[in-house]
């Protein structure tokens, strides 16, 4: 054996070493959505059945790790704080559950139902932005719509701008700020559903 390639095992090596012994990796750490108590619809009011059929993301954050804006134009994406599964499906679970907790019983069909049923409604909600902003609070921009049925016009079309304080403190926070913001979200649509 060569002392140059000697002097090249004993360098990998040592650099093997190092990156086992000295600098391991940062545990990942896993977050979720959770549901969030908020105002009920009117509980005397008639709702006909709805289904979360969609809840759309831009594919910079429909992703597993948690992402948030640190400048006007940079996004901070979080390798080792990650949500359980694609920020699309939790966010639609959450969305789910908190329309479930504002609405008469009975009034959401679960999204994976095979077959919703006649007179059921199709939700469907189009997400611009939703993280943490630099400025210390949480931005939830989008629009949903009030299907009658697939393909059909929308019965009701609104465009929604959510803040909510936090966010920014690290990735609890992040997680708790998201979750009221979807919950103000689950709030507004209650309130129009419940008004006819």
């Amino acid at each position: 054996m060569t002392a140059r390639r000697l002097a090249a095992l004993t360098l990998a090596a040592a650099l093997l070493a190092g990156c086992s012994i000295g600098g391991e990796s940062p545990k990942t750490q896993f977050f979720t959505l959770s549901p969030v108590t908020g105002q009920a619809a009117p509980r005397a009011a008639h709702v006909a059945p709805i289904t979360l059929t969609e809840f759309r993301l831009p594919q910079t954050l429909d992703r597993r790790e948690m992402v948030r804006k640190t400048g006007e134009n940079r996004l901070d994406v979080q390798g080792t704080n990650r949500w359980g599964s694609p920020l699309g499906d939790t966010a639609r679970s959450a969305l789910a559950q908190d329309l479930d907790d504002r609405l008469p019983s009975g009034t959401v069909v679960a999204p994976t139902a095979t077959k919703p049923g006649s007179g059921v409604r199709y939700l469907t909600v189009n997400v611009m932005t939703f993280m943490p902003e630099p400025g210390g609070q949480t931005t939830l921009d989008a629009e949903w719509s009030l299907l009658p049925g697939p393909g059909a016009p929308p019965a009701i079309h609104r465009k929604v701008h959510i803040t909510v304080p936090g966010g920014g403190g690290g990735p609890d926070d992040q997680a708790r700020a998201m979750s009221q913001a979807l919950g103000e979200l689950a709030d507004r649509i209650a309130g129009a559903l419940a008004q006819g």
